[in-house]
């Protein structure tokens, strides 16, 4: 049986799918220990339903047993659906401030959806003060509900770019930034985002002189017997502007008398539009009487603007801080993840030679399967080459092996320097038959090669083991018994464990292509 934790979060993640499922779900968990949580989906809902005064004393109550409990998802949940009531019912104050805990709440909880839904009701709340910034929140909001897979983040980030083009005059875009969002089919879900749309693509097209959009007239009018506040306010002030003045009057009168509609953040739009069409019935004292109404909710708005612009301007100042102290952070790290890059190849890393390390050795040792080979290497007599012409000759000795084992190595295969003057070769992938041959062309390449500095020619004994008869440390030690064999018997020459005397690649043998040619000239 699911925990109801479990169940308010499923609830939760319904709420916009399955907004019927949601409510069950959440009404469950209430049963159990989520009774909080639980009154957050079923305030969201509501408020979708349109329900606010009972969406706004539950959440608020929730929100503030929430904030005892310490920072968490709910907490954000809780302050971003009360953010948006109260962005409903004209209180931008509290609004912003709701806003401002769910913005600080998502960062540092690392909770993307909710994150991108505050920057999307910032970007709102910016919409006149500053719209290029809003235009710039909406899309971060945008790409950020894509990687979320918010299901109505589309949709919504749409609506608000069709008003912000709207609003700036560029109709076209507006009306098929509208249309976007009328063609999600998550739409179907939200009559009142839909009727916040279409009245959008009716305000513009009446704004940009295009003909009447009949199609989104005869929905909105299906939508007019809706009970839910915000999509009375959208259809009848979208109606109002295609319907002769006394019919305008008689449906803005009804939704101005709504008890629920209090101080409604299109309350203002509403008045004035009563009063137009008032006037053009010749009703002045009416029209006067709802233009001065108008002119209240215009000056209370305002009142409260420069403050409201300064409290939006300290949000945004805030994001602005986080972001370029999360840059700079972000740029720190990358720097120690290089250098621990570096530190871990320099680890892993021979630094007089470049071939991989003993470590290094040890570890890809445990990589090996039946079809790899071994081979050790010892550089004979080195001792006489540090002791007769010192120790910087006997390192260029050491590297210029080095950069000869590389050479001799494929692709697929690994030169390392084991330790002192012992260096390895692991060969992938290499048949039985090959192994003596390609051991007998590395011993010869050295042979042949020429040694700067160094009067007299050098030599490698090489000890061969294949890994289908050891594995691991027993490969090594199988190897290392062969090496010392090589050397017993006189150095500059192979030997393969099991110890039997060292075979040459017989004529009808094809080594070449098992190793790279080896120049000594060149090297």
């Amino acid at each position: 049986m699911p925990s109801s934790l479990h169940l308010a979060d499923h609830a939760w993640t319904l709420r916009d799918l399955d907004p019927d499922r949601a409510r069950d779900l959440a009404c469950r968990s209430a049963e159990g220990r989520a009774v909080l949580e639980a009154q957050v989906v079923l305030a969201y809902l509501d408020w979708r339903s349109g329900i606010f005064e009972r969406a706004s004393l539950n959440l608020a109550a929730a929100l503030s047993t929430l904030r005892t409990e310490g920072p968490s998802v709910w907490q954000a949940r809780a302050a971003s659906v009360l953010s948006c009531l109260a962005g409903d019912l004209n209180e931008p104050d509290l609004a912003l401030a709701l806003l401002d805990e769910q913005i600080q709440l998502c960062e540092a909880l690392d909770l993307t959806e909710l994150w991108a839904s505050g920057i999307h009701d910032l970007a709102v709340q910016l919409r006149e003060l500053n719209p290029a910034r809003s235009r710039e929140l909406l899309l971060q909001a945008q790409d950020a509900f894509r990687r979320c897979r918010y299901p109505i983040g589309e949709l919504l980030v749409n609506g608000n770019l069709g008003d912000l083009d709207r609003e700036a005059g560029y109709f076209e875009s507006a009306l098929a930034r509208y249309r976007a969002a009328q063609a999600d089919p998550m739409i179907a879900q939200h009559p009142s985002i839909e009727a916040w749309t279409l009245h959008g693509v009716v305000r513009a097209s009446a704004l940009g002189g295009y003909p009447a959009p009949q199609a989104e007239l005869a929905r909105l009018r299906e939508l007019l017997s809706s009970p839910h506040l915000d999509v009375q306010v959208e259809v009848v002030s979208a109606l109002s502007l295609h319907l002769p003045p006394g019919d305008a009057a008689g449906l803005l009168r009804g939704v101005l008398d709504r008890a629920d509609l209090g101080s409604h953040y299109r309350a203002g739009l509403l008045h004035e539009q009563l009063s137009g069409a008032l006037e053009a019935t010749g009703d002045d004292r009416g029209a006067l009487r709802h233009l001065k109404l108008a002119r209240q909710h215009e000056r209370r708005a305002h009142a409260g603007q420069t403050r409201h612009a300064a409290r939006l301007m300290d949000v945004l100042r805030g994001m602005d801080d986080t972001r370029a102290r999360n840059a700079a952070l972000e740029r720190h790290l990358n720097e120690l993840r290089t250098l621990h890059a570096q530190a871990q190849r320099q680890s892993l890393t021979d630094p007089l030679t470049g071939l991989g390390n003993r470590r290094q050795f040890q570890e890809d040792l445990q990589t090996l399967t039946g079809h790899d080979a071994l081979l050790l290497v010892d550089l004979d007599h080195f001792k006489r080459v540090n002791d007769t012409l010192g120790h910087p000759t006997g390192d260029a000795v050491l590297a210029q092996l080095g950069r000869l084992l590389a050479s001799a190595s494929r692709g697929e295969d690994r030169a390392y320097r084991y330790g002192g003057e012992e260096f390895a070769l692991i060969l992938r992938g290499l048949p039985p038959h090959a192994l003596d041959g390609v051991a007998e062309r590395v011993r010869a390449a050295v042979e042949r090669s020429v040694f700067p500095d160094v009067p007299w020619t050098l030599t490698v004994s090489i000890g061969a083991a294949r890994a289908a008869e050891l594995s691991g440390e027993t490969l090594l030690r199988g190897a290392d018994e062969a090496l010392y064999a090589a050397k017993r018997a006189g150095r500059n020459r192979v030997c393969r464990w099991p110890l039997t005397p060292p075979s040459s690649p017989g004529p009808g043998s094809d080594v070449g292509g098992l190793l790279r040619p080896l120049d000594a000239a060149a090297l």
